[in-house]
């Protein structure tokens, strides 16, 4: 049996710690303390911004960097850098982002550029309650007045409406460079090729010296399907789509806004001092 000291745990934030307001589970936070205190390793993925993730981990131990923007990111919380960025290629991207603009008038639209300025290219309800999730600031501009590079491009909308951006994606190639994924219900990300939260743990596990047999994660997002699919162990909470639960190993009794991460956690520290 391995020690902890030698094992990584990666939990999705939004899909597994944090509660439907965007607040993180007293139970997790507690958790993911004694987990570290042990000598446990743990690191989150997100869809969110560096920015917004260091906030939210404050009170949280991350012994490791963090995967941020969807994959597109890792940054490190603890000495404020980043680890490694993965840009989009500009041209394809602006030309797959003009055509969605006509073809989806209704959906919004955010570009994040390298710098981290948010500039949101076409607004609905849905961008507006993303940058009040986001905490942050953020730019109102035309598409064609983005400075690259750009890191990825954020689609919001109805449910239907980014099920049908996905067929559109599958459908309309803008090029080999690019790729359409689908984060959560109403949200899609254009990322670069590969760029997903599964390639970052890869890269992680690599930087880290951590065998990827060796890593646990932890899942409730669209996006973390391709998380939990790289990882030794793969964990679901029971709201995760059906797509991410098929992806995981187990489903925790608890959803994440109960402590899913923690009841989790909580076994596998017991199961290592056995």
């Amino acid at each position: 049996m391995r020690s902890l000291e030698e094992v990584m745990v990666v939990s999705s934030l939004e899909g597994a710690m944090l509660d439907t307001k965007g607040n993180l589970a007293k139970a997790n936070k507690e958790v993911v303390q004694l987990y570290c205190e042990r000598g446990g390793h743990f690191t989150v993925a997100s869809n969110r911004t560096p920015a917004y993730v260091a906030a939210m981990l404050k009170n949280i131990p991350v012994t490791d960097p963090v995967i941020c923007c969807g994959g597109a990111v890792i940054y490190d919380v603890n000495r404020n850098e980043y680890v490694a960025q993965r840009m989009l290629h500009t041209e394809q991207a602006r030309e797959m982002l003009e055509a969605v603009l006509v073809a989806f008038p209704q959906v919004g639209a955010i570009v994040q550029r390298q710098d981290g300025t948010l500039c949101v290219v076409q607004a609905n309800q849905y961008t507006h309650t993303y940058m009040q999730q986001e905490r942050s600031g953020y730019l109102l501009a035309q598409a064609e007045d983005v400075q690259a590079p750009w890191v990825r491009v954020i689609f919001t909308g109805k449910t239907d409406q980014m099920d049908r951006l996905e067929q559109y994606a599958e459908r309309h190639k803008h090029g080999d460079k690019i790729a359409l994924v689908r984060a959560s219900d109403d949200c899609c990300h254009l990322l670069a090729a590969n760029v997903s939260k599964g390639n970052a743990v890869r890269e992680l596990a690599q930087i880290c010296e951590i065998p990827q047999q060796y890593i646990y994660s932890i899942g409730g997002n669209y996006s973390d399907q391709a998380l939990l699919q790289m990882t030794g162990h793969a964990v679901a909470v029971p709201s995760a789509p059906v797509r991410v639960k098929l992806a995981a190993d187990l489903v925790t009794r608890l959803e994440a806004c109960e402590g899913g991460a923690a009841e989790f956690l909580y076994c596998l520290t017991k199961e290592y001092e056995k």
